[in-house]
């Protein structure tokens, strides 16, 4: 299901190098969550626990020297409620930006007026020797 953007910074069709981004970074509503592969489980306790799932789109996440657009990084954002196996489509803001301590450029995934900023998760990094070739 394709993805709906609350906004895009600089814009969705902004172009990124895969090989510049080192992470990817999500803001929810808790900092309990759940890596498997490009797929991100942020369990929500409230008042009952849900998840919100980023599945990032495999051919960003795997390591690779190719442009992509920002609209292009995640695959879906969905909800899922105890007991129900239904995909709830959720909207995001995704943003390029640069991580404070490093000023490395990543991805950024919020959720609209969430206020948890959970800790940065590495993207597969380049082959050894790449960037001294």
């Amino acid at each position: 299901m394709p993805v709906t953007y609350l906004s895009c910074t600089p814009q969705c069709k902004f172009w990124i190098r895969r090989s510049y981004a080192r992470s990817v970074r999500i803001v929810n509503y808790s900092t309990t969550i759940t890596w498997i592969d490009n797929v991100a489980d942020v369990t929500i306790h409230d008042p009952f626990d849900y998840h919100h799932f980023f599945v990032f789109n495999p051919l960003f996440w795997a390591w690779n020297s190719n442009s992509y657009s920002l609209d292009f990084v995640l695959d879906d954002v969905y909800y899922v409620l105890p007991g129900d196996p239904t995909h709830y489509p959720f909207p995001v803001e995704i943003a390029w930006v640069y991580d404070p301590p490093t000023l490395s450029p990543l991805v950024q995934v919020k959720v609209s007026l969430a206020p948890l900023t959970l800790p940065k998760h590495a993207l597969p990094a380049a082959p050894a020797g790449w960037w001294s070739g």
